[in-house]
């Protein structure tokens, strides 16, 4: 996902808006189990003279796996972030710099900063909803359709005085 910031580059002190809006067919990335359906980013650029600070949105559509009961479904996302694009030849001074993103030959590839403010925002634990019941852990069916004749949990002999303590 690159953008063109060469006409910026030679307006100093003025900025430019930018409006990204990709489909399933042009990003399809997998992120441990999540699949980018769609991405929409609307992005600030300001030409400060050296550098070039960026603000913008991500509004995406991911397609996610319930942790509970691993149905498929879809996780609206949106996140505000904020870059500094820089060019390649000031790489030294600001390669420590998280948000950094390098200008090559008057393009800045955002790619690799939007994943990884994607990534590091996902929940630890999906669920498809707060009331998912989940699985049954012996029978294996879906608790939000249907109820088994499971026991619960057999409880280790070792434990069982615990449970009079109540």
């Amino acid at each position: 996902m690159k953008i063109n910031v060469k006409d910026l580059q030679k307006h100093p002190h003025q900025h430019q808006d930018f409006h990204i809006v990709k489909k399933v067919g042009d990003v399809f990335v997998d992120l441990e189990g999540v699949t980018i359906e769609s991405i929409e980013i609307e992005l600030t650029v300001e030409n400060t003279g050296r550098v070039f600070p960026a603000r913008g949105i991500i509004c995406a559509v991911l397609k996610m796996q319930c942790s509970r009961c691993l149905k498929n479904y879809t996780y609206p996302f949106e996140a505000d972030f904020f870059a500094t694009l820089v060019d390649v030849s000031h790489r030294d001074e600001y390669q420590d710099e998280e948000d950094a993103v390098f200008i090559k030959e008057g393009e800045a590839d955002l790619w690799p900063l939007l994943e990884e403010i994607i990534y590091s925002q996902l929940p630890i634990n999906p669920l498809c909803s707060p009331e998912c019941k989940g699985l049954c852990p012996q029978c294996g069916i879906d608790r939000n359709y249907g109820s088994c004749q499971c026991q619960e949990q057999e409880i280790d002999p070792r434990w069982e005085k615990l449970k009079n303590l109540r």
